[in-house]
């Protein structure tokens, strides 16, 4: 397998064609979206880490690069975003490479943590990779309105975890996305 970070001014046609290709394949109900762009709620990515089989794009894993405030302090955060295994992937430890990948690429570039949402039958893969529940009593994203919503309105299923980074663990406190979740 070769695994590559490609930064956004390097993604050619061809691969953000592969990229949406596969995010069709893997998130059916999202096709609508993901067959015209790779963008997440317009959000762009800063990275992605790709893994590929010969030449095939076997996975990929978006990184975004956020401020987000909890209280009054920013942090920097390396969102997660649009991981995927083909089919024939899964199984095999791919999803670890990729997040492995990502964290390692997301040290280098001084983020303070990374950070996702999951759903909850799935956060144990997570936690297994050393992602961390977060525990605030809030978080707040940005509405499609241009207003402040809070997590329990939106969240669905979802949940939220980080990485410890440079930032070993997350104060206590409500935390503000500064914009749409990704």
């Amino acid at each position: 397998m070769q695994v590559e970070i490609i930064h956004e001014n390097q993604i050619t046609d061809y691969l953000d064609n592969e990229i949406r290709d596969l995010l069709c394949l893997c998130f059916p109900k999202d096709r609508g979206v993901f067959s015209r762009t790779r963008y997440w709620n317009q959000t762009v990515p800063e990275y992605s880490v790709i893994i590929r089989k010969d030449s095939t794009l076997l996975a990929h894993l978006a990184v975004i690069n956020r401020p987000i405030l909890i209280g009054t302090e920013s942090y920097r955060v390396a969102g997660i975003g649009n991981v995927c295994v083909h089919p024939s992937g899964r199984g095999r430890g791919v999803s670890r490479i990729l997040l492995s990948k990502a964290m390692e690429e997301a040290t280098a570039q001084a983020f303070d943590v990374g950070f996702l949402f999951c759903k909850a039958e799935i956060q144990n893969i997570y936690a297994n990779l050393g992602w961390i529940a977060v525990n605030a009593p809030d978080i707040i994203r940005i509405g499609p309105g241009g207003t402040d919503e809070s997590f329990s309105a939106w969240k669905n299923d979802d949940m939220a975890m980080y990485y410890p980074l440079t930032k070993k663990s997350l104060p206590p406190g409500a935390i503000h996305l500064q914009g749409i979740n990704w």
